[in-house]
């Protein structure tokens, strides 16, 4: 779908056209009736990938293949944008369900296997069509409002994971698909028609008994012994040797309409709001600039009209000096000639395009037909394009139109084609099914010569033919000196000024436009896409004429190239934002995609340079002709005045003098008016779009969830997060024991949840122990002496552990990572008295020749105090450190230096840490725990020179899911918002936060204030549950349940208190809940940031109110999970971004 739309940059505008709108149906696009048993033909289309915006033929994978492959005709546009439509072997039957049917078996080779791989790394997906309607795979939106469910084109080839415990990064083939066919059927004559085509994809490891033949049954799917394909629980990897078996399912689903699914629009309120904003804005702007204008130019031409005197004419000043020398020809007519000419071409093909697409005849299952239709109306325009060339020429007294109307069909056309061809290479080189063939490449070229050229010289002819536009005045024969101008009226300047309302007119629909070209969506509100088109015509107009009328005021009369200018460098901006959404939308990595995507955006470009600036010429073009016509009659009169005898020199001195000096202050008024108003244009055509964002924001106040999400499957297989593998100073954060921890096979038992919030609970209490200085004698405890370092579940909610290499060589351990602990340790050999349970093997300090103990009397050993709570003893002069915890959990060993690896590029010598040889406590499975809190001795401190104690995590909110831990700045989302550090926490190794307010459901609560500001709060990625002060927990809790009224309440677990029965249900539909933070931080959090699921009947809201109103609130993980938590120790703030685990 993207391929189509970039070729259309070809052609023209990008930007302001995508796919079709439907209304009615072509001949041969027309959907079919089918009778029951009838033969469904399924087709195979190309393979895409937002990744790399290269095609690919489904047959250059080893895919299934039907006896003969056969390729469907194909138009010119689905040729350009790289469609390969061909038969496919799977067999459908109307209203016939199939199961587990078997489409063949391949074992790959190194080659097939090597080509998957690439395929799956790059997110292609598979293509379909079955009665012209695209395969889509529908996706659960369980962390938004209605509707609940979005559609994807095309299914993944596969996905990348792990194998429980294991690290390696692992391959796995798509090779089950359940489509869902759905039909519309007619009650009187049985016929039915196809108005969906969805498919759920599964890698499944098929097997079978016996040897293979054509009548094997496979005993992972077989529907005699009720045995289907429900999840990809065993997946079947692609590797060297590797037996793949194909297979399918197809079921019937009765449906309303044809395209409900394909013509969704996501985020649809913020889409029409952000268009009606930008329609009234520039509208409302649009007509205040005109008025100011109008009225100006109404007192000059009549004060003009009302000169009496020598004086006033002789000095007059302003744009009526100029008329002897505004009409004169401008510097390289000729180019200007060709690309008014080209302009009016581009602007015709777009009107014409757009009536068709409203209209509905480019429907979206008339594949193609934009493209086509765009190639052939650029074509007959040029007939237009020689014709206003020509005219244009004549009226600079030119005679030799051959040449101009040659330039005008070659110039513009040739500098597109040689960026397309340089495009077309890089495709070819890459064996895209996107590149263009000889043979449509001979139609482009005879479509080109054959029918433009000649139209265009035919257009030429007839506008050359006709009489010559006469200049309203005369020019004179001596050019008139050009003052000094202001530095707001140069060139470049006021050029640059110019662009930005025609591009602020159409910013907020780009976004969508972009999107749907480089995402593969589909858009088709193309009514209003007019309106938008309808504005920018009209701010290009207005706005070249303004400018133009202020520099005729400065009596400078080299109007016609700027006037061009003006509104053409709006397609400066619109690169620059093209610019903009690639680094900040798109993941395209490969160099080749990349020069792909900047080549047709300056193919869109510049053709949005020639179209804007063209309506800015024939706008300034008009109003020059219509204000010198005005005033033409007083001429003249003018000059009769100006030979009769005058009053005295010096009167006459002083008069014009004042004159003047009134008359300029008057017109640099104006002037700085004018600037006034575009600079108040763009800053509210900025705020519009900053409004749109917050409507969408307080749109959303609710989410609809499968309650399935709640409680994932153990045994899914583990989904990598892009980010750790992508960014060089990132780990994967991995849940204790989901399915992507390396020690999830640990002996040890997880806790139970009654056990979870019992040591949850436990740890805030040491917390507030802490933070109230209530210490006592029983324990020695400091900033993370009493806090438990295991307080989480096996569904997200706690015990967050993440892999790095100690040692030389590398051992490589896995670790509780702790904001509201500093000392880094791990349990070492030899084990003096006990050690805890562990999955990885102990370290031994005597394998590593990088390990050395630190000194008694060094300033490290000396730290430990403020870093542990206990001061460092000695044992053969080597600092030994104790740290204790509040569940009497405990490490004692060798305060050491070693090496730390946190990837091959990010790798730290001497890095001081405990070396534990007696430990004891709820640590069991992991090697130790690692310190992130902001003593000098944890181990942001410790990296400070390279990552500026800058680090930022996201929580996954499944066990099958990692997130990340990212050290340093690189990656960190451009939407985060900061917080400052608040106070509380100085002195400590926690993190304060300043909460100011909460809402639910989009409505703020009402809690004064104090409620938070006297005890203050903190985030702690080791509390699970939050915690809120009483009355501020009392008003959530009110507030939730309120919107919660129409669910069975049930009875309170430990210490959350409002509880539902959700039994019997598939869905719920929660208030969205969020945060206020000091400096205008809002956080949004996620559905599982709300829920704390126990079992159907038990489903919790996750927060719990403290037993003091003096105790700090908590920002515990539970709510942190998918947020992308940053924080930035040298600065001293915490930030938070949404989505932060992808």
């Amino acid at each position: 779908m993207g391929m189509e739309l970039k070729r259309s940059a070809i052609a023209f505008l990008l930007l302001l056209f995508v796919h079709a709108a439907h209304s009615f149906y072509l001949p041969g696009v027309a959907p079919q009736d089918f009778e029951k048993g009838d033969e469904l033909k399924v087709k195979v289309n190309k393979l895409t990938s937002i990744k790399t915006q290269l095609p690919y033929s489904y047959y250059s994978l080893p895919f299934c293949q039907p006896k003969k492959i056969v390729d469907s005709t194909e138009n010119l546009g689905e040729v350009l944008r790289g469609d390969r439509i061909e038969n496919a072997p799977y067999s459908f039957k109307m209203r016939e369900a199939q199961m587990c049917n078997i489409l063949c078996r391949v074992t790959l080779d190194a080659k097939t296997a090597k080509a998957f791989k690439e395929k799956i790394d790059d997110e292609y997906r598979v293509n379909m069509i079955l009665d012209n309607l695209p395969l889509v795979v529908p996706i659960e939106r369980v962390d938004q409002g209605s509707p609940a469910v979005v559609y994807q084109l095309g299914y993944h080839v596969g996905l990348k994971g792990q194998y429980e415990g294991s690290k390696e990064q692992k391959f796995f083939m798509h090779n089950h698909l359940a489509f869902t066919v759905r039909y519309h059927r007619d009650v009187e004559t049985d016929a039915a028609r196809i108005v969906g085509f969805e498919v759920k994809p599964y890698s499944v490891k098929h097997e079978y008994d016996g040897e293979w033949s054509e009548k094997t049954r496979l005993t992972t799917c077989d529907p005699h012994k009720k045995r289907l394909v429900v999840s990809s629980s065993t997946p079947q990897e692609v590797e060297q040797k590797k037996e793949i078996i194909f297979t399918y399912d197809e079921s019937e689903v009765k449906w309303a309409s044809r395209w409900d699914a394909y013509l969704l629009m996501n985020d649809n309120q913020i889409h029409w709001f952000s268009i009606v904003n930008s329609l009234m804005i520039v509208l409302f702007l649009s007509g205040m600039v005109a008025m100011i204008m109008l009225r100006t130019l109404y007192r000059d031409i009549s004060r003009y009209n009302e000169l009496e005197t020598q004086e006033e004419a002789q000095e007059e000043t302003g744009w009526k000096l100029v008329h002897g020398d505004v009409f004169r020809l401008p510097a390289n007519s000729d180019l200007l000639c060709v690309y008014v000419g080209t302009g009016v071409q581009c602007l015709g093909m777009v009107l014409v395009t757009m009536i068709f697409a409203m209209l509905g005849f480019l429907s979206p299952s008339n594949r193609g037909g934009l493209m086509t239709a765009m190639l052939l109306l650029w074509v007959f325009m040029g007939l237009f394009a020689g014709y206003a060339s020509s005219r244009l020429y004549k009226m600079f007294k030119g005679t030799e139109w051959k040449r101009i109307a040659f330039r005008t069909a070659f110039l513009f056309p040739a500098v597109v084609s040689s960026i397309f061809f340089v495009l077309n290479a890089l495709i070819w080189g890459q064996k895209s099914s996107g590149a263009v063939p000889f043979g449509t490449m001979f139609a482009l070229i005879f479509l080109w010569f054959g029918i433009s050229v000649p139209l265009v010289f035919v257009g030429a002819y007839l506008g050359f033919k006709k009489p010559a536009v006469d200049d309203p005045v005369k020019t004179n024969k001596i050019p008139r000196q050009i003052p000094e101008q202001a530095w707001y009226m140069n060139p470049v300047f006021s050029i640059l000024i110019g662009g930005i309302l025609p591009f602020g007119a159409v910013f907020i629909e780009l976004f969508f436009i972009l999107t749907s070209i480089w995402l593969n969506q589909f858009y088709y509100i193309f009514g209003f896409l007019f309106l938008v088109f309808v504005i920018l015509i009209v701010t290009c107009a207005e706005i070249t004429v303004v400018l133009c009328y202020f520099q005729l005021c400065s009596e400078d009369y080299l109007w016609w190239w700027r006037s061009y200018l003006t509104s053409g460098s709006s397609a400066l901006y619109l690169f620059l934002y093209a610019t903009f959404y690639f680094f900040t939308k798109l993941q395209i990595t490969k160099l080749v995609s990349a020069m792909l995507y900047f080549g047709y955006m300056l193919i869109a470009s510049y053709a949005f340079f020639v179209l804007t600036g063209t309506i800015g010429f024939y706008a300034c073009l008009w109003f020059t002709r219509l204000i010198y016509s005005s005033a033409n009659n007083q001429n003249g009169r003018h000059t009769i005045i100006l030979l009769q005898n005058s009053p005295s020199r010096a009167t006459r001195t002083d008069t014009s003098t004042n004159v003047r000096e009134k008359k300029r202050a008057k017109m640099s008024f104006n002037r700085n008016l004018l600037n006034i108003i575009i600079i108040l244009c763009v800053c509210l055509n900025w705020d519009c779009s900053e409004g749109a964002q917050e409507k969408q924001r307080r749109a959303i106040d609710s989410h609809t969830i499968q309650l399935s999400s709640l409680f994932p499957s153990s045994s899914s297989p583990c989904v990598l997060s892009t980010r750790a593998s992508s960014t060089k100073s990132s780990l994967h954060v991995t849940h204790r024991h989901g399915t992507c921890s390396r020690i999830t096979s640990a002996k040890a038992k997880s806790p139970d949840h009654a056990e979870i919030l019992r040591l949850d609970q436990a740890r805030v209490n040491s917390i507030h122990s802490k933070l109230s200085k209530k210490l006592t004698d029983r324990v020695r405890q400091s900033k993370s002496t009493d806090l438990p370092a295991k307080d989480g579940s096996t569904y997200g909610s706690g015990n967050f552990v993440v892999t790095l290499g100690i040692g030389t060589p590398k051992h490589d351990l896995s670790l509780i990572f702790d904001t509201g602990s500093d000392l880094t340790w791990i349990q070492c050999e030899p084990c003096v008295r006990t050690c805890y349970s562990q999955k990885e093997p102990i370290f031994n300090p005597s394998s590593s020749s990088s390990y050395h103990n630190v000194s008694c009397s060094s300033a490290e050993c000396s730290s430990l105090s403020s870093a542990t709570g206990n001061s460092g003893t000695c044992s053969a002069s080597n600092c030994v450190y104790g740290i204790q915890y509040g569940d009497q959990s405990f490490s004692v060993g060798f305060l050491a230096k070693e090496k730390f690896t946190l990837t091959a590029s990010n790798v730290f010598d001497g890095v001081n840490f405990g070396c534990g040889e007696n430990n004891q406590g709820l640590f069991t499975g992991v090697a130790g725990l690692l310190g992130l809190g902001r003593d000098k001795l944890s181990f942001p401190s410790q990296t400070a020179a390279t990552y500026n104690k800058i680090f930022s995590y996201c929580l996954p909110s499944s066990a099958s899911y990692t997130g990340h831990l990212t050290f340093g700045s690189a990656g960190v989302s451009r939407s985060v918002k900061f917080t400052p550090i608040s106070t509380i926490t100085d002195g400590t190794s926690f993190y304060g936060l300043d909460i100011v307010g909460i809402s639910v459901g989009g409505q703020k609560l009402a809690i004064p204030p104090t409620v938070f500001s006297t005890p203050g709060a903190l985030i702690d990625s080791g509390t699970v549950i939050s915690r809120l002060p009483p009355k501020a927990y009392a008003a959530l809790r009110g507030a939730f349940k309120a919107k919660m009224s129409q669910y069975k309440n049930t009875s309170a677990v430990s210490i959350l208190d409002t509880c539902y029965d959700l039994t019997g249900l598939k869905t719920v539909t929660i208030p969205t809940v969020s945060f206020y933070f000091n400096g205008g931080a809002v956080v949004q959090l996620g559905s599982k940031g709300v829920l704390y699921a126990f079992k159907m009947s038990q489903v919790c809201l996750a927060f719990a109110g403290n037993s003091d109103d003096n105790n700090a609130a908590i920002f515990g993980n539970v709510q942190q999970q998918t947020l992308e938590v940053v924080y930035d120790g040298a600065a001293g703030r915490v930030g938070f971004a949404p989505n932060g685990c992808s």
